[in-house]
């Protein structure tokens, strides 16, 4: 399926890319478990959801009329330091539909040189499962410098997970690619 996919189609079902400031090759059944739930946002399902809502309910609704964002730009540190300012981001895409959700992070913890897409069948946050365009996943891998690397998704990485209690609360269902980056030329960081 992958190999007929276009670099549109995969756009278009990939609607909203989500950036960030600041080993197997099949996809497995076991989700992607939340690493740092508990530490950079709420393990309580209640609580979280109760927070979210929160800070996303302190700015304005987005405008109906105006045409959807198909890019966001939103920090990634924990709730307390930087929740308020990723909720602005976030409500701009709330009640509002999307196939697919690419959220791209970059990497604190592993060293590497490429992209690497997680290829989980699920993500998990507090809030539930969320499923992951496995089709979008094997077409990315067979772009030059994209390939899964276990190590750069379960190494306690915050950058994607902290994005996806927002777009539980924002978007209620939808599909996701999760990507991670290095900052870095070569394997090594530039700084």
């Amino acid at each position: 399926i992958a190999s007929r996919m276009t670099m549109p189609r995969v756009v278009a079902r990939l609607a909203l890319v989500v950036g960030l400031i600041s080993v197997a090759s099949a996809a497995l059944a076991e989700p992607r478990a939340p690493q740092v739930a508990g530490t950079f946002y709420p393990a309580d399902p209640a609580e979280l959801r109760a927070l979210v809502t929160r800070l996303l309910e302190q700015h304005p609704a987005p405008d109906a009329s105006a045409q959807k964002p198909r890019l966001l730009i939103s920090p990634h540190a924990g709730y307390p330091y930087s929740g308020l300012v990723a909720a602005r981001a976030f409500r701009e895409v709330q009640g509002r539909r999307y196939d697919g959700v690419v959220v791209v992070g970059f990497t604190h913890r592993d060293h590497f040189a490429g992209t690497s897409v997680d290829d989980r069948e699920h993500a998990q946050t507090p809030l539930g499962l969320i499923p992951v365009d496995l089709d979008a996943v094997a077409f990315l891998k067979t772009q030059p410098t994209v390939h899964h690397r276990e190590q750069a998704h379960d190494s306690g990485e915050h950058s994607v997970e902290v994005m996806l209690p927002f777009l539980q609360a924002a978007l209620g269902e939808f599909k996701l690619v999760t990507v991670v980056m290095f900052y870095g030329l070569n394997g090594k960081p530039l700084a």
